[in-house]
């Protein structure tokens, strides 16, 4: 017993020496991740206490995602992405469900942007029960849509409608609406321009499972050189392994 003990020691002393290291490292060239706690989270107008994926304000970029940094504008949050500017309308952290509108069609559908609806290379998604409506623009004199419209001036006009439309000699964009009042715009059209103010939902993929984990062990989301990362108290860089995560129990 005494000889396993005697090879065991080394070992166990070479495994603490680790995590010290490991420790002194992540301190030294990590951000002061301490200010990523639901201590610091980013509040404006209705919506409160914003956390991972966002940051601004007090929030530094490196407690949300690269792409994801909040401004409250007329006390209203809004983010861009992918040249699109969206205003946050619900934020349920729990449920992991984020509802969205585009700013630039929030007081009319006469926009210029003309980019898509998209969400790629962020950690959200579309939400499953969500439907489409159709803008078209910028089409040929001779082949204007027999649908609902917006008087742009110089006679230029947005057309719209429910679901995808054939878009013949138009330029189109689609727009996600709630599935709840899908119906209602596809009995209804004309309702679309006060729909879109609805917004829509967003999830979170799987990489929020990673930092729910976190939360729960102690640890606070955040990302390290543009990756997700959980970070324990002290702000040192605890990936989700059991004894990483152990460390931010009782750091």
């Amino acid at each position: 017993m005494k000889i396993l003990l005697l090879h065991s020691y080394p070992f166990f002393l070479f495994i603490v020496t680790s995590i010290i290291l490991t420790n002194i490292t992540s301190h030294v060239s990590a951000n002061d991740y301490t200010q990523c706690h639901d201590s610091n989270t980013y509040s404006c107008g209705t919506i409160q206490n914003l956390t991972y994926p966002f940051s601004g304000g007090n929030r530094p970029d490196y407690c949300g995602e690269p792409n994801l940094q909040v401004s409250c504008v007329n006390n209203v949050p809004e983010f861009t992405v992918n040249l699109v500017t969206y205003r946050i309308i619900g934020w349920d952290l729990k449920t992991q469900n984020l509802t969205v509108a585009r700013d630039d069609l929030w007081d009319n559908m006469c926009f210029s942007s003309h980019h898509a609806t998209s969400f790629e290379n962020t950690v959200f998604y579309f939400d499953a029960g969500l439907a489409n409506v159709t803008l078209l623009y910028d089409c040929t004199a001779n082949t204007q849509p027999t649908l609902n419209r917006v008087d742009c001036g110089g006679e230029y006009y947005v057309y719209y409608g429910a679901g995808i439309l054939p878009i013949n000699y138009c330029k189109s964009i689609f727009v996600p609406i709630s599935g709840n009042v899908a119906k209602y715009v596809t009995n209804d059209p004309s309702i679309i321009p006060n729909t879109l103010k609805d917004g829509f939902e967003l999830r979170w993929d799987q990489s929020y499972a990673g930092c729910s984990t976190c939360v729960e062990t102690g640890g606070v989301c955040g990302n390290h050189n543009g990756q997700y990362g959980c970070f324990c108290k002290n702000g040192t860089l605890c990936q989700d392994t059991i004894i990483n995560l152990l460390k931010c129990i009782f750091d």
